[in-house]
């Protein structure tokens, strides 16, 4: 299985939009603590092809994407049940679209504060229906 660092990507999106001075960032309050995103594992036979993050004004945010033969609905129980493994609480029904599938969740992070967050997995084009976007969105308390 291969695993990725979400906390890694908002990092390297970082460095990638020309933020040069990375531990003035990571000492921000709004940055998200190395232990709050579990490491995730990509489903069996993906191929990924894209990625990063980013953030700023209190939002952080990775997305990944990827090429695969699962339905919309099963690879978003597949990162799913990982956020909630990890402790992560689902707080609202799921958002269905016709491309797109999102879950509202809270991670309590050690120091007391909750984070509110989204995980989003979108279809990327009708014409490529094996291309998908995985999206974690988290908000500073």
């Amino acid at each position: 299985m291969v695993r990725y660092s979400l906390s890694l990507l908002v990092l390297a999106g970082l460095l990638l939009s020309g933020c040069a001075q990375v531990q003035e960032v990571l000492s921000q309050p709004d940055f998200i603590p190395d232990n709050l995103i579990p490491d995730l594992e990509l489903p069996e036979g993906v191929s990924l092809f894209g990625g990063g993050g980013g953030g700023g004004d209190g939002l952080q945010l990775a997305s990944f994407n990827f090429n695969s033969a699962l339905g919309l609905e099963t690879i978003h129980n597949h990162f799913a049940e990982q956020l909630q493994e990890s402790g992560w609480e689902a707080i609202a029904d799921p958002e269905t679209g016709e491309n797109s599938l999102a879950t509202f969740w809270e991670v309590f992070e050690f120091s007391g504060k909750t984070w509110a967050a989204k995980l989003q997995v979108n279809q990327l084009t009708q014409e490529s229906p094996y291309e998908y976007k995985v999206t974690l969105a988290l908000v500073n308390p």
